[in-house]
């Protein structure tokens, strides 16, 4: 009689400097229970403030690539796994019994055929409006910690401050890399630069991106961005930032001790303009008081056209969250998940 074969799920990082195997027992049935981490730690060391994770047996997972392609960075509570050369975050040892694997990893065509998320934990250490804590639409229960705890809700006290003076500070998990982004002064407006990508209220523009690189690059299920002229930015450390440069024209900067990602940069402004992790900002920017998240033509300046921010963000002047196309393949769930509840940030 011929030996039951056993489920084979294999992921990489976008490189394909790092991939994994993961052998399952036949019994097991997808799509396997995944879940959604907002704790601090996850939103530091990725950039982003949610993990989409799955939990395996440690003993069923293999690393396919040499070692000398993958670092690990360890937390009080999990060591992180990440590639050395495109940073992506591929999954979180956690102990030795159990490892917690980043599902937007996975080579496959439909993650939710093969992981379904059913909670999101550590919800209390959500730090804004704009978290995908407080705006994923899906009917999931959400816990205030651990799976399993007190349940939280979205108008529970304790929402972290969130940053509302001139100056955003942000950083990796190790600390090796630590950034301020200032807010554009009142007369910005006779800075050509300041002037083509700052809206009304000296507020900048943010989206969701959901383009297959910041998701394979990331290891996150999509991105938030916001978008920043270079002149805003300033470095307090940087000691331990990466560059990977995917395409001829794109630059991305990561922490090479931890893979926190933190930049995208591009020739289409000259470099002269930063995509900025919103993951990665101490408190997280206040919506209100920072960001723009859709388009209004109101929210530029009386009597002129469309800003270039208006043209660089993709879908911005249709109203769509950024490379739609791109998540409706992957996982077209989250993507109607976010469009729910994103319409009121």
């Amino acid at each position: 009689m011929a030996a039951s074969v056993g489920i084979e799920l294999s992921g990489s990082c976008f490189c394909k400097a790092v991939s994994y195997s993961i052998t399952l027992p036949p019994a097991t049935e997808l799509p396997l229970p995944g879940f959604y981490s907002h704790s601090r730690n996850i939103r530091k060391l990725l950039g982003f403030p949610t993990a989409f994770l799955f939990t395996v047996p440690s003993t069923s997972l293999t690393l396919r690539s040499p070692s000398s392609s993958h670092r690990e960075f360890k937390t009080d509570n999990f060591t992180a796994v990440f590639c050395g050369v495109c940073g992506a975050s591929l999954f979180n040892r956690v102990g030795d019994a159990t490892v917690d694997v980043h599902a937007s990893t996975l080579d496959v065509e439909h993650v939710r055929r093969v992981v379904e998320p059913k909670a999101h934990m550590w919800c209390s250490e959500s730090p804004t409006l704009t978290a995908p804590a407080r705006f994923i639409d899906d009917g999931l229960p959400r816990y205030a910690g651990e799976l399993g705890g007190p349940l939280w809700w979205k108008s529970e006290d304790g929402l972290a401050e969130a940053e509302e003076g001139e100056t955003l500070v942000g950083g990796c998990g190790c600390g090796g890399v630590r950034f301020e982004v200032k807010r554009p002064p009142v007369d910005y407006f006779g800075d050509e630069m300041l002037r083509d990508w700052t809206k009304r209220g000296r507020r900048y523009t943010a989206g969701h991106c959901f383009c297959v690189s910041c998701r394979k690059i990331s290891g996150a299920p999509f991105w938030d961005w916001m978008f920043v002229p270079l002149k805003q930015i300033s470095f307090i450390n940087d000691s331990t930032i990466q560059t990977y440069t995917p395409e001829r024209d794109v630059t991305r900067r990561f922490c090479g001790v931890c893979g926190t990602h933190m930049f995208f940069t591009t020739t289409t402004t000259d470099y002269k303009l930063w995509d900025v992790a919103i993951g990665a900002i101490d408190s997280g920017p206040n919506p209100q008081h920072w960001l723009v998240w859709k388009y209004d033509s109101k929210d530029n300046e009386e009597g002129r056209k469309e800003i270039f921010c208006d043209e660089y963000i993709n879908g911005w002047l249709k109203g769509q969250l950024s490379f739609e196309e791109f998540a409706g393949p992957f996982c077209p769930e989250i993507l109607e998940e976010v469009r729910k509840g994103v319409i009121d940030i």
